[in-house]
């Protein structure tokens, strides 16, 4: 058991002479116990007050005002607190704080170290001055080192401590401590080692009957604590924070119109090691489900465990010996990717690598080959892919529902003759995904190396056209017959679309998983702890409820809510992978309770996105005074445009909110405003779209929900393009390191570069930057022609031979002839420097001259039109006044 309490010294608990003056330790329910007020004080030199437990004090009138000019009799004086915040005079009428005692006695608080409290296993420090007391007290035998800190106090023993004295400077670490508390240590060695602060807990006292305690070493102030309180010691360090960067692999460069997982992926990661990011967020890695399509969208996967065999990098299977480099086609720079385009030109040179590894009889490719091929978590659903892909590529169907009754069916001879009839596709397809596992792994390493963990991302729901449903049709909502889907998922209208999305994709049955405790499922997970160190899932609230549309529907409008699976299926999961599954729960859209609820049942990481953030309602989740550490924030996300982009289309009320809220004015760096706000939110993990650290419009937007054509295509650039974003890497670091989200390497790093920049002396401002005023540009181009002038005067030459003459005086500079010489010089500065100016100067004078005699004519003009205007006016009021009188003349007569 760890006891914290504290060992005064040895002796009385009452009054207690000592060589410096009196100390007296109280424990009395009333003030006429005091033991001080009976004793002469007035020649103490130090007296020690200690207030113990949570007695409260309240003296009265003539008490109080002896036991006050007691205090005020002598020079040094110390109160200590442990309990007692306030303490009531009712001299004053009103509660008195301990640090108003000492502003009233007008002494400061003292700084000692009680000497007589120092034995062999004890020492009591007060302040400061532990630090000049330590160095002359050996520490290394002591059992037990306790601290009784003040008000201020501010202990830091390791600064002090010998270095040569391993022992002591390991158990004893610095103190933080905090407005009138106390702490007290003893045990040391049951202390962490890496602990360089421990902050002390103003809870304690109240949380224990702090009364006077009589043991063998002394007098201890304070409970004995559980076991346990050293787990929930308020000074463990904070969890880490972190911050990632989004960024797909097909958006990386690439010669052949789409990112690799080649160099430029290698490239990436040291630029995000630099950067100062810990996570690398990808999306799904599947192969896209219409690769005939332009769009490739990876949430629409034709298989839920492959490969997108298409990242495979063509230049590392020349390196493999697998490709001739004249096979490779000549480097296009492309700056949308086409699915299409890039897969008539991989695909053909893929298979080639396949092929020529599959006939390869030995080697070690061709042995990890068949290790992969033999894995049970793999072949699982590695050979039905296979199988699906050779039948599909042989139908050329558009789905396989709509295949020959006994491939749609999967009549067990028919699957035996696809497998004997397709063999050589079969196996150059289980070559590719090998190919793929093997690149991507080595580079996951590569990542995992250098401090970098991936960040996966699961989609809910699988293509209907795919291997997975062909495979599991009993697993799915279709039509027994058929194999077509009865009901497709969606979701309801959201901030997306006005008609809710229409994805498409066949909804689970549910209860027939439930059956088999949902192993396509637990297949899946292992798949995903395989290729991400974390992932995310996407639509997670499916699992409490999902929107099920019926199949013939043109919009999500007719859809309705159905129940998922919930909590049972984690627990399922948890049994069937066997460990926690941690996850990242991509909780967008419409947000129930009951998807809340089973959120924070798993203690899974929620989402913010900031740009959903900003208008009238101060409880927004995605505002940063609402976040939680247990969370991840994005300014914006794949399906969102981004921050320039938004910008641009937000309304002037979002753009007020956003102005008011990030406290900015100049919109260029709103996308830097974004990022900032990211990093400095509570949220544990922040991950940064890349579009938005380089500050991209909405053309550089990676997919517009409820569309299909003209996404998933944006690429990062050229080559070159990680060695032009330094000023990026640097901004980012610096957010990084100002929000807490490096590591700690990095950040002793980044503060040792700061140090070092700012402990460099400071160059002399440029005469030409605009920092000096006009005159102190032009004297001191004079005096830089001075000396120009002054380095051409040569000296006058020196007699040949000087051994045996005197020595004489070297000749007299032309300057010194010359008396006229700096005259002359001094004409050449003024013709360079001050008559330029002058006549700038007269010039200027004469335009403003100029410019006022105008202004002065324009307003005599204006006078004057005014006085016309005038005149006009009335005569033409006069001659309305005659007319109306000539016409009322006329009216009379004719009356």
């Amino acid at each position: 058991m760890s006891t914290l309490s504290t060992a005064l010294c040895k002796g009385s608990s009452w009054l207690n002479p000592t060589k410096t003056g009196f100390e007296c330790y109280e424990n009395v329910e009333r003030p006429s116990s005091l033991k001080v007020r009976n004793t002469s004080i007035s020649s103490a030199k130090q007296i020690l007050l200690v207030h113990c437990g949570s007695w409260k004090q309240e003296f009265t009138k003539p008490h109080n005002y002896q036991l006050r000019s007691q205090i005020n009799a002598t020079s040094n004086v110390l109160v200590a607190i442990t309990g007692i915040q306030q303490v009531r005079y009712s001299e004053f009428g009103k509660p008195t704080t301990i640090s108003n005692i000492w502003k009233q006695s007008h002494h400061d608080q003292p700084e000692f170290l009680h000497s007589n409290c120092a034995t062999e296993e004890n020492a009591l420090c007060y302040k400061s001055d532990v630090q000049r007391k330590l160095k002359s007290l050996s520490l290394k035998n002591l059992k037990r080192v306790n601290f009784f800190l003040t008000r201020d106090a501010d202990v830091a023993l390791h600064s002090v401590l010998s270095p040569k004295d391993n022992h002591t400077a390991r158990m004893i670490p610095g103190l933080q401590p905090f407005y009138n508390s106390w702490y007290s240590i003893s045990d040391l060695i049951n202390l962490k080692r890496s602990m360089n602060h421990i902050p002390l807990p103003l809870t304690i006292p109240g949380s224990s009957n702090n009364k006077l305690k009589k043991w063998e070493l002394g007098v201890g102030v304070g409970e004995d604590l559980p076991a346990k309180y050293q787990e929930n010691d308020p000074s463990k360090e904070l969890p880490q924070r972190r911050c990632g960067i989004l960024l797909h692999p097909t958006s990386l460069p690439g010669p052949h119109g789409i990112g690799d997982l080649g160099k430029d992926a290698y490239k990436f990661i040291e630029w995000l090691k630099e950067t100062g990011c810990t996570v690398w967020q990808v999306l799904p890695l599947v192969p896209p489900g219409r690769r005939g399509g332009e769009d490739g969208s990876p949430y629409a996967g034709a298989d839920a465990n492959c490969g997108n065999t298409l990242l495979i990098s063509l230049d590392c299977l020349v390196h493999d010996g697998l490709l001739d480099k004249a096979d490779l086609p000549k480097p296009v720079p492309v700056k949308r990717m086409n699915c299409a385009k890039v897969a008539a030109a991989k695909d053909p040179l893929i298979m080639k690598a396949a092929a020529k590894l599959v006939s390869m009889s030995s080697g070690k490719l061709n042995e990890e080959l068949a290790k992969f091929r033999n894995d049970p978590n793999i072949s699982t659903w590695l050979e039905e892919a296979a199988l699906f892909a050779a039948i599909d590529q042989a139908t050329k169907a558009t789905t396989w529902w709509t295949w020959p009754s006994h491939l749609r069916d999967r009549d067990p001879k028919a699957m035996k003759a696809a497998r004997n009839e397709h063999k050589g596709f079969i196996d150059n397809f289980v070559a590719a995904q090998f190919l793929f596992q093997r690149q991507w792994q080595a580079l996951h390493k590569y990542a995992n190396d250098a401090g970098i963990r991936i960040l996966g991302d699961m989609p809910f729901y699988v293509g209907g056209h795919s291997a997975d449903v062909w495979a599991h049709r009993s697993l799915f909502e279709l039509d027994p017959k058929s194999g077509a889907p009865t009901q497709v998922s969606g979701v309801p209208p959201d901030a997306f679309s006005a008609t809710g999305q229409l994805w498409g994709s066949p909804l689970y049955n549910w209860k027939e998983m439930a059956r088999d405790k949902y192993s396509w499922w637990a297949t899946r997970l292992r798949r995903a702890y395989e290729l991400y160190d974390e992932f995310r899932i996407d639509h997670f609230r499916g699992f409490a409820g999902y929107w099920a549309v019926p199949a013939t529907a043109k919009n999500a409008l007719s859809g309705k809510w159905k129940a998922g699976p919930g909590k049972a299926f984690f627990t399922a999961m948890k049994e069937a992978v066997g460990k926690k599954i941690d996850i990242i729960a991509e909780d967008l859209g419409v947000i129930t309770s009951d998807v809340i609820s089973l959120r924070k049942t798993l203690h899974a990481p929620g989402m913010a996105v900031l740009q959903f953030a900003y208008g009238n309602n101060s409880r927004n989740p995605h505002l940063l005074h609402n976040h939680e550490f247990d969370q991840v924030v994005y300014p914006g996300t794949h399906d969102n445009d981004t921050c320039v982009g938004w910008w641009k289309k937000a309304t002037d009320k979002e753009k007020e909110s956003a102005k008011k809220y990030l406290r900015f004015k100049k919109e260029d760096d709103v996308h830097w405003e974004f990022i900032r706000a990211a990093t400095a939110s509570v949220a544990k993990t922040t991950i940064i779209p890349m579009q938005d650290v380089m500050g991209l419009d909405n053309n550089s937007r990676m997919n517009i929900p409820a569309t299909q054509a003209g996404n998933w295509g944006w690429r990062v650039g050229e080559a070159d393009v990680f060695e032009k974003l330094c000023r990026e890497k640097k901004r980012l670091r610096k957010f990084l390191c100002r929000y807490n989200r490096l590591t700690r390497e990095l950040a002793v790093k980044c503060k040792a570069e700061k140090k070092e920049k700012q402990s460099k002396p400071v160059p002399e401002s440029d005469p030409h930057s605009g920092s000096k005023s006009v005159l102190e540009t032009l004297a001191s181009t004079g005096k830089s022609i001075l000396n120009q002038v002054a380095e051409k005067v040569k000296p006058g030459d020196k007699p040949k031979d000087n051994k045996d003459k005197p020595k004489e005086k070297p000749k007299e500079k032309e300057k010194d002839k010359d008396p006229k010489h700096f005259e002359k010089l001094k004409e050449t500065v003024k013709e360079k420097t001050v008559k330029p100016f002058e006549k700038m100067k007269d010039a200027a004078k004469e335009k403003l001259n100029a410019g006022k005699e105008k202004l002065q004519d324009g307003k005599e003009k204006l006078l004057d039109g005014k006085e016309k205007l005038k005149e006009k006016a009335k005569e033409k009021l006069i001659d309305k006044g005659k007319d109306k009188g000539k016409d009322n003349g006329k009216d009379k007569k004719k009356k």
